[in-house]
């Protein structure tokens, strides 16, 4: 299976690194560890508190560069928000215990990491993948199913979008995700990317594939393997996976 990138995206967009991290024969199952995947995600929604208090959430450097690009490709930023802003106003604007939705310790992992470096990071289910995964530009034409959605639309021309050869993966580039690539406890191979635009160099986003490798190591097993796409590595080739 093919991962890639389009040039388009990286001649389009400011010194676009999107870290690939390759997850095979993982266990996404809660077995006693709850607790401390739960705090693992408390202790990043408590810097999120303390680092936003009297803030308004646009004045963040790490909200205002994905803000631009999604002016960039023609959505309306104060109505659609990237991942990382959208898991960040919802710590901020909910009184409950549990700002964050706990769902299986690859996602919980995964939204950890994305707080603690302010980045947007989500994945795909690599055994409902359609043979590649593509980050590319609409044409318009395309096909979406959101995340617990059962009727299909068709994205906007210009959108940067994750596609296979079937369908759209990820509208908006990370906006929201697809019902079909899910990762769900029962999800064994996995593609996770952790995406940047402007900020960081390739290896500050393989720091963060390594950080995030390890915790799921920790909690969940796996074989991986760590990639950072960008204008000189615009794609890479996963070896065949069970």
């Amino acid at each position: 299976m093919k991962i890639e990138m389009d040039a388009r995206v990286a001649e389009q967009y400011d010194n676009v690194q999107v870290g690939v991290l390759i997850i095979k024969q993982v266990i996404n199952e809660y077995k006693g560890n709850e607790e401390q995947l739960d705090q693992l995600l408390a202790e990043q929604e408590q810097k999120i508190l303390d680092d936003y208090q009297g803030i308004q959430i646009q004045e963040k450097e790490e909200i205002k560069v994905w803000r631009n690009v999604y002016r960039q490709f023609g959505a309306k930023a104060s109505k659609f928000h990237c991942s990382i802003e959208n898991l960040i106003r919802r710590i901020i604007s909910d009184n409950n215990e549990h700002h964050i939705r706990r769902i299986n310790p690859v996602v919980d992992i995964y939204n950890a990491i994305s707080l603690k470096y302010r980045l947007p990071v989500g994945g795909d289910n690599l055994d409902a993948v359609s043979e590649y995964i593509k980050l590319t530009i609409a044409d318009g034409t395309e096909s979406f199913y959101v995340l617990h959605g059962s009727e299909a639309e068709l994205v906007k021309e210009n959108e940067v979008i994750y596609r296979d050869s079937q369908e759209v993966l990820c509208r908006r580039w990370n906006w929201r995700e697809c019902e079909k690539t899910k990762i769900s406890e029962d999800t064994k191979n996995i593609c996770l990317f952790v995406e940047q635009v402007g900020l960081l160099q390739e290896e500050e986003v393989m720091d963060v594939l390594k950080d995030m490798a390890s915790l799921i190591s920790k909690y969940c097993g796996g074989v991986f393997e760590l990639t950072v796409l960008n204008k000189n590595r615009l794609s890479m080739v996963v070896e065949e996976f069970q």
